[in-house]
């Protein structure tokens, strides 16, 4: 399942991925105050050092305030998760199970008794799919055990494909996973 990245994804990877002493060099350097909240935020300090990766925009989907510097970052993750941009991201979730559910009824629907598939690209930690799987799965159960779902990402640190593994799992839903870049 794994595969090296070619030289320009580990440019790119390299560059996604900021130590919290950058950061924080560039609060005081370029006066991005806005840093701040986000360094005082476990979920802001994630944000910054990992460029909404798979597993920052999964951290925000489960919208968690964290005690780790007290009530300090409490406050913060509560700032920085209320943050349009976040809210927005847990808004997309709903928006693409309920997309889903919305179309695999509608190709249920013209293709009486077949199998219906699904492919998730990028995927990333499956939060979506589980939550579509799950709540499909009671919704109506018929159409859940005709579904052949695929999902693929790149998942250059593998931390996301394993969660999206468990999450699916979890929710009944048998979900094939690849580990490849989508354009390749």
């Amino acid at each position: 399942m794994k595969q090296e990245p070619d030289r320009q994804q580990a440019r790119h990877t390299r560059g996604a991925y900021r130590s919290t002493r950058q950061i924080a060099w560039d609060f005081i350097r370029k006066f991005k105050w806005i840093y701040l909240p986000m360094l005082l935020s476990t979920y802001g300090r994630e944000v910054v050092r990992r460029k909404y990766d798979a597993i920052a925009t999964d951290m925000a989907y489960e919208n968690h305030r964290s005690w780790q510097l007290g009530p300090v970052s409490y406050v913060a993750d509560w700032f920085v998760l209320g943050l349009p941009t976040h809210a927005a991201l847990r808004e997309r979730l709903r928006f693409v199970a309920d997309g889903l559910k919305l179309a695999s009824t509608e190709i249920a629907a013209s293709s009486e008794g077949s199998v219906v598939r699904i492919l998730s690209a990028p995927c990333g930690a499956g939060r979506d799919l589980a939550t579509f799987g799950a709540e499909l799965s009671t919704e109506n159960p018929d159409l859940f055990n005709r579904l052949d779902v695929h999902a693929l990402d790149l998942d250059p640190t593998n931390e996301a494909l394993p969660l999206l593994s468990q999450r699916t799992a979890d929710a009944g839903l048998d979900v094939t996973v690849y580990q490849q870049d989508l354009l390749r």
